[in-house]
């Protein structure tokens, strides 16, 4: 219907303004969380592959090198890893907020006689339920697009 478009539309205009009020978390998590995926999938591997190599060509002096090497790799997947976790945390935290204010300032533009219609515990419940389709789409920016 007209109005579920309506909402819907305004939920996602919802979300990308609370996204632009802390993007530097969003950027460093875009920056870390597939760098340190990219390291985990691809470079550790083919570190392995060169050591298993150098131990079947009895190349035995070259292991040491590939193992520091995948030593190292970790330290850093490690190291981007949880900075993007830790900014992404940040991130969500202070969308959220944005959000759960917006909704509650809307509330308190209405007039008495929407207040006086409403229960104060549904109105509570709406709000907390407008947040739902942020997280959603959060956690999908997170998972899905930070793992690829």
């Amino acid at each position: 219907t007209r109005r579920d478009r309506e909402a819907s539309r305004a939920i996602h205009t919802l979300f990308w303004q609370a996204r632009m009020q802390s993007w530097p978390y969003f950027l460093i998590w875009l920056l870390t969380r597939p760098a340190a995926m990219f390291i985990y999938v691809i470079l550790v591997p083919f570190q392995v592959a060169y050591a298993l190599q150098a131990i079947l060509t009895k190349n035995f002096g070259a292991v040491h090198h590939y193992a520091l090497t995948v030593v190292i790799l970790g330290l850093v997947y490690s190291v981007l890893w949880t900075i993007g976790g830790v900014a992404i945390c940040e991130n969500g935290k202070r969308d959220l907020q944005y959000v759960q204010r917006t909704v509650f300032n809307n509330y308190l533009e209405k007039d008495y006689e929407f207040l006086n219609n409403s229960f104060v515990g549904t109105l509570g419940r709406k709000q907390s339920d407008s947040a739902r389709p942020w997280m959603n789409i959060t956690k999908f920016c997170s998972m899905v697009l930070g793992e690829s």
